[in-house]
């Protein structure tokens, strides 16, 4: 797989940002291709995925264009002038990406893990025009309960989903052994009670690059017959 490094002025952070992008080897065809937004964690940034994950080689021959932004300290929300990367994301590399390179008309798909789980399927919840799919590994789902202040603002939207709400297509997953996995659980029930359609497993493993790097597989299954489907 191909993968490139990626600078532009972002009208949303007020500052040049970077982004890594990958494209399928040449056999898989011309394109146009859809776009899969992979969100790093919180410790992470631009080239997670690049130096830790097995994404980019399990992706080499599907017809997707994985879009790696830089989230800074992954709260994937706009919290400040200087922290608009909500807006970030959905308009300006939004914009970029579809300007730059051959991609597919159309929703794209979203993934992440820990913070980067969380935005993933905060963004999918606001922007379901945006994105056909969302999928989370091991999310950083604080509970309401445990936050405090207006910084924390990405972690409560995540709970004011309404009731029945049309949203696209959630998988959840988390690991036996992680520190988010009571907190994955409450997420799920709640969507349950609110009769939100999406899907929750959990497997051996804790918060690490090795349990994530077993899900791929199935996250890239999942958003692939998700697009399939628009």
């Amino acid at each position: 797989m191909n993968i490139g490094q990626m600078q532009f002025n972002s009208d949303a952070l007020g500052r040049h940002v970077s982004y890594e992008i990958a494209f399928p080897e040449l056999e898989v065809g011309p394109g146009p291709f859809s776009l899969l937004f992979q969100l790093h964690g919180l410790s992470d940034d631009r080239s997670a995925y690049s130096r830790y994950s097995t994404l980019i080689l399990k992706a080499r021959l599907l017809p997707l264009i994985i879009v790696m932004p830089e989230g800074g300290l992954a709260h994937w929300a706009d919290l400040g002038p200087r922290e608009r990367y909500e807006s970030f994301l959905i308009n300006d590399l939004w914009d970029h990406v579809h300007r730059t390179f051959h991609v597919r008309p159309g929703r794209a798909v979203i993934g992440g893990h820990s913070r980067g789980g969380n935005g993933a399927v905060r963004m999918a919840l606001r922007h379901p025009d945006k994105f056909c799919s969302a999928v989370a590994h091991s999310g950083a789902f604080y509970r309401p309960e445990e936050l405090s202040g207006p910084d924390e603002q990405e972690h409560y939207d995540i709970w004011e989903v309404k009731p029945g709400a049309s949203v696209p297509p959630i998988a959840l997953d988390c690991g036996l052994e992680d520190q988010f996995l009571s907190h994955n659980r409450a997420y799920s029930e709640h969507l349950t009670r609110l009769g939100v359609a999406h899907t929750y497993a959990e497997f051996p493993g804790g918060h690490t690059w090795e349990y994530w790097n077993d899900r791929l597989d199935t996250a890239l299954a999942f958003h692939l017959r998700n697009l399939a489907a628009e």
